[in-house]
């Protein structure tokens, strides 16, 4: 039977066990880490932690881990002795190299044969120039003979019979200027059936044979946003920057630098902007408008009803006089900035004199 030493006022789970001389063992008292905290310890104490499956004792005021001191390092053995390199075999007997082969002999040099011996002729002798004869003689120049008398003017025969009147001329199928540079043409080529005006030599004015009506030089143009997006800020007219050209008739587009049209003629001219606003918030708005010498002349607007891009075109007539000019605006109300998209498809614009 083990025999139990009773606990003093230490003992929280077990009794000290002491062996009864067969397994001789003790057991220590085991304890989890809260049940040892709960206990008033003193230096010397000694437990079995099942928290941390340990041995512990309390020393210097705090629970340590129990662990026993480690022996000595055994004394290191000698180093063997190094055992002595092998002899190194003999390098065999190099076989023997085959003798070369005898070279054939040179056949002799042929005798050159003796050069003629013929002796070469005399060159024969040069024949006289024979003698030029002598230039004959000119003969003299004749005496002129003296100029012949006059004879009487004849008497005037009497006048003809008035011949018939000719057929009347072909009237001419054009009216021109003097320098024959501006001209009005009904027939360019034999039966064209055509109508043809030139001014200052370029033509001008076709009206074809089914009555459709050309005018070659009338102002029109068309340009577009090309490269790359234009920034455009919120809550602000920004102008549009059209920099590349598709036509323009006349040369009234700057792509370069004010990016306005100019007219150069008075009328009534068709005025068209289109743009894609990019990324815009829904309930926002987007607008194209269209200015006149700085004044708002035409506008048109929509009003995003969820985030996405979005398109507006803006067209319009309006009446010009010469230098007057065309600016093209976009506008709209997010709260950032957005892009403006380029290519031609996407943002352009074009105008046309229609009277």
């Amino acid at each position: 039977m083990p025999k139990y030493i009773p606990g003093d006022a230490y003992e929280i789970d077990a009794p000290l066990i002491v062996s009864d001389g067969a397994l001789r063992y003790f057991r220590l008292p085991k304890l989890t880490t809260e049940q040892r905290d709960a206990l008033t310890p003193v230096d010397g104490m000694a437990i079995y932690n099942s928290t941390t499956d340990q041995f512990e004792k309390y020393e210097s005021a705090a629970w340590v881990a129990w662990v026993g001191g480690q022996g000595d390092t055994g004394t290191q053995g000698d180093t063997g002795e190094q055992g002595d390199t092998g002899i190194q075999g003999d390098t065999g007997t190099a076989g023997a190299k085959g003798d070369t082969g005898t070279a054939g002999a040179k056949g002799d040099t042929g005798t050159q044969g003796d050069t003629g011996a013929g002796t070469q002729g005399d060159t024969g002798t040069h024949g006289d120039t024979g003698t030029h004869g002598d230039t004959g003689a000119q003969g003299n120049t004749g005496v002129d003979g003296d100029t012949g008398a006059e004879g009487d003017t004849g008497t005037q025969g009497d006048t003809g019979a008035t011949g018939a009147k000719g057929d009347t001329g072909v009237s001419p199928t054009y009216i021109q200027d003097a320098d024959g540079d501006t001209k009005i043409q009904v027939e360019e080529s034999a039966d064209e059936d055509k109508i043809r005006m030139d001014v200052k030599g370029v033509e001008a004015f076709l009206l074809s044979d089914i009555g459709v009506l050309t005018l070659v030089k009338q102002s029109s143009c068309k340009a577009y946003r090309q490269t790359s997006v234009q920034s455009i800020p919120n809550s602000q007219d920004t102008k549009v920057q059209l920099n590349a050209e598709v036509w323009d008739t006349q040369n009234e587009f700057d792509p370069v630098t004010n990016y306005r049209f100019t007219a150069k003629e008075a009328g009534v001219y068709f005025c068209s902007l289109y743009g894609k606003l990019l990324s815009l918030a829904a309930s926002k708005t987007f607008a194209c408008d269209i200015y006149k010498n700085s004044s708002l002349v035409q506008i048109a607007w929509v009003i995003q009803p969820i985030a996405s891009d979005v398109r507006v075109q803006c067209a319009g007539l309006v009446s010009l006089a010469a230098n007057d000019y065309i600016e093209f605006f976009v506008f709209h109300g997010d709260t950032t900035s957005r892009n403006l998209a380029y290519t031609e498809p996407d943002t352009g614009m074009s105008i046309s004199k229609i009277v």
